[in-house]
């Protein structure tokens, strides 16, 4: 007897939901006890290096996780071992160029502490080259959570438990680099073994054009990144490593973690969508609205949660104000928006050009707001700005949805039913500390 697609998706989900549990779980639990072991002046020194170098990263994984579930999706079986090695040889090329680029830059940033940013940078940098997205669009949670998840965790602990032990952040970071290598090593063995390589599907494509293929994802990824990393490399610049950049991060780590949360709704409408194309315009709609419905939700618990849950993350050593939490709050909103409307709408009808261009309007609309409210040394102001930047994006996806639908554009090849809840998880790989 075949078992009903509710089930069938509602396994998919809770897969893979488990793997976001876990991470977000041990994320939540590294920052308080990370403070006492450290204090706050070190663990912010590691949250400047995980900030900069995830964002450094996107340019190793170079779009794979905002657009790689649904290309594995779509892709046939026999076609999709060499989709995996294209990736593979493409972002280990990437990762030699970025990689001493990252940590040149990243020990400037710490006022030349060499060895953090070292750890940091591999620690931070080798998940861009796991296999998340693929374990995703091939719908296989229980591996994810195996090969990736498990290893990157247990790195996570380990570290936790090392720092308490020396009282060391290199300690802590050096855990998170092995734990890192294992997840990145295990992937790449299991779906090199397990993936089907039948004559006719295993030719692949050069770097160049492979790379190629990846612009708008790499665009999409790169700028909407911009304006939730820049805050934190601004305020580091401008105000060095003190109290506002500790209040900031927390601040920031409460943003992502609400993100994270949303992940599971972003997922169901990735394939609810675009799973009946007769459908697709009522679908289109009731998701949006339901984006911004749940997004005002989010943004709102962060608004007045971040104050009561922000001394607790610290330690009882820093405080999130209102008038921090409440921008980012409305940031969200802009972030629930776009997650529905950019991924599960307009990728389903081709749109993934507007897509970028909607992150390029946020990046030019926000970094330059977010720069010279660092300079000027108010966090108010550097919330606001990425509220500015969110909002703008959704804007004009939102635009760009009407005009598809009032156009009545079709889906594009292969946008359902492959896509049911494989969804371009945003950095799933990151785990915030």
């Amino acid at each position: 007897m075949r078992t009903p697609r509710g089930i069938v998706a509602l396994r998919r989900l809770s897969g893979f939901t488990v793997s976001v549990a876990i991470t977000a779980i041990i994320s939540v639990a590294a920052i308080p006890t990370l403070i006492t072991a450290l204090g706050a002046g070190a663990w912010a020194q590691i949250g400047v290096a995980q900030t900069f170098v995830q964002f450094a990263a996107i340019f190793v994984g170079f779009g794979w996780s905002a657009t790689g579930p649904a290309h594995v999706a779509s892709t046939a079986r026999p076609r999709r071992h060499a989709l995996f090695i294209e990736s593979v040889r493409s972002r280990l090329v990437l990762a030699l160029v970025v990689a001493p680029l990252t940590f040149a830059i990243l020990t400037v940033m710490l006022r030349g502490d060499a060895l953090i940013a070292g750890l940091g940078t591999i620690a931070y940098l080798l998940p861009a080259l796991g296999g998340t997205w693929f374990y995703a669009g091939a719908a296989k949670p229980a591996r994810l959570l195996v090969q990736n998840t498990l290893p990157t965790a247990l790195g996570t602990i380990a570290g936790i438990v090392a720092a308490h032990i020396t009282h060391q952040a290199w300690a802590f970071l050096l855990l998170q680099a092995i734990g890192s290598l294992v997840a990145a090593t295990c992937d790449t063995i299991y779906i090199w073994r397990h993936t089907h390589r039948d004559a006719d599907g295993t030719e692949t494509r050069s770097i160049r054009s492979v790379l190629a293929s990846q612009k708008h994802a790499v665009i999409t990824s790169g700028t909407s990144s911009l304006y939730v990393t820049l805050p934190v490399i601004a305020i580091n610049g401008f105000l060095g490593e003190g109290p506002a950049l500790a209040t900031y991060l927390i601040a920031d780590r409460m943003f992502r973690f609400a993100s994270i949360a949303f992940l599971p709704i972003q997922q169901f409408f990735q394939g609810w969508v675009p799973e009946v194309p007769a459908e697709f315009a009522r679908r289109a709609r009731i998701a949006t609205i339901a984006g911004i419905g749940v997004g005002a939700l989010g943004g709102a618990c962060i608004a007045f949660l971040s104050p009561v849950f922000g001394p607790i993350l610290g330690a009882s050593e820093i405080d999130v104000p209102l008038s921090v939490s409440g921008p980012l709050g409305v940031a969200f909103v802009g972030i629930g928006t776009t997650a529905v409307v950019g991924y599960a709408c307009l990728v389903a009808v081709g749109r993934t050009r507007a897509l970028a261009v909607s992150t390029v309007v946020g990046a030019l609309v926000g970094a330059p707001l977010i720069l010279l409210s660092a300079w000027a040394g108010s966090l108010f102001f550097v919330a606001c700005a990425v509220a500015v930047s969110e909002i703008c994006v959704a804007a004009y996806q939102l635009l760009a949805l009407r005009s598809s639908l009032s156009s009545g554009e079709a889906l594009s090849v292969g946008g359902a039913p492959e896509l049911t809840l494989d969804p371009p998880i945003p950095r799933p790989e990151e785990s915030d500390v």
